[in-house]
């Protein structure tokens, strides 16, 4: 037997012997012989489980599937087989066990004994049928909510999948300049994009990664640019606060990524960007800004028809839903991206 299954027997069983203590107990009100009603509710326990589960199990199904009619009747008789047995266990067993020499007479169709026996059969098979269906619907939303994981959790494994390669490609371009000028920079370069590709291939896989290694990565990435362009590329990165914060893997990397490919693109002359990162113990606002010229035709995330920064949106919107603004938007000759974000003091 499996787990579940122990778990269920043990379920039901508890739930029997409460039901035994607790009519006990009631009957005992009215008579003071509380063996002896515990006795009368054992006796009386076969049947009652019985009718419960067939109640339960096969009645209640066929109303749930449409089948209306046919419930109904099932339904009346088993409440009419169940009376009729009720009555012939009072006859032949209880009245003789528990009461014969007493004051009390036995009539089969005693038709107050008969109207109480139905109400405590609808009433438990009730009690049993509200029980079971809030637990299957406990169950089900349990389920439910765990399928959503997962397939939020392999969505955001997809879309950091579609960075990995968008980063990979720019990076090795830039490592290919160098090695065509046969610089002396160029094993420098490949040691930092195996960096790099380490963070990624082992620090993503987690949720939420301490802002010094997003940091770190970026200072990484700058400087495999800064190889790529020389003096030509000015970058300010400007880190305030302290908040040891945990940030999502790659997401304030992909706008300074983006800055890069786009802000370097048709630009001969001097390359300025500017990165400003703010730490708070609760959010995180990042500020990044690049040079901007119409011929790149940018969409609205200053992207020109790039997976990057679009990935950025949906991952965002994956992990914070509302509680985040992402902002892009070109101002004077200069494109500005703003991030603000929640952070979390603790590793998820």
């Amino acid at each position: 037997m499996t787990k579940l299954g122990r778990y269920r027997w043990l379920e039901h069983g508890l739930f029997w012997c409460v039901y035994v203590l607790v009519q006990s107990l009631h009957g005992g009100l009215y008579d003071s012989d509380f063996g002896k009603m515990a006795m009368y509710v054992l006796t009386d326990l076969p049947l009652t489980v019985v009718v419960t589960y067939l109640a339960v199990y096969a009645v209640l199904p066929l109303y749930f599937q449409g089948r209306r009619i046919a419930s109904l009747l099932a339904g009346s008789l088993l409440l009419v087989t169940a009376l009729f047995a009720s009555r012939l266990l009072m006859q032949h067993l209880q009245f003789p066990l528990l009461y014969r020499g007493s004051e009390y007479t036995f009539i089969f169709f005693n038709w107050y004994k008969i109207v109480g026996d139905l109400v405590g059969f609808v009433a438990i098979a009730g009690m049993v049928a509200g029980l079971k269906y809030f637990r299957d619907w406990r169950r089900t939303k349990d389920r439910v909510e765990a399928l959503s994981a997962e397939k939020r959790a392999a969505e955001l494994s997809f879309l950091r999948a579609q960075v990995h390669p968008h980063f990979l490609f720019n990076t090795l371009n830039s490592i290919y300049y160098e090695v065509l000028k046969k610089s002396d920079a160029a094993p420098d370069l490949i040691i930092r994009l195996c960096d790099i590709l380490r963070f990624i291939l082992y620090e993503c896989k987690d949720a939420f990664i301490p802002v010094e290694k997003e940091l770190t990565l970026i200072r990484d990435y700058i400087a495999l640019e800064q190889s790529r362009f020389g003096e030509r590329l000015v970058v300010d990165l400007q880190v305030k606060g302290a908040a040891k914060t945990m940030v999502p893997p790659l997401v304030c990397f992909s706008l300074v990524e983006n800055a890069f490919k786009h802000g370097t693109s048709n630009h001969k002359d001097r390359i300025a960007i500017r990165i400003e990162l703010v730490l708070m113990p609760d959010r995180l606002k990042l500020t990044v800004q690049n040079p901007y010229t119409v011929a790149a035709a940018p969409d609205d995330l200053g992207a020109t028809k790039g997976i990057g920064l679009q990935n950025v949106r949906q991952q965002l919107d994956l992990m914070f839903g509302a509680g985040h603004v992402l902002s892009c938007a070109p101002i004077g000759d200069l494109f500005v991206s703003t991030l603000e974000i929640p952070t979390s003091t603790r590793s998820q």
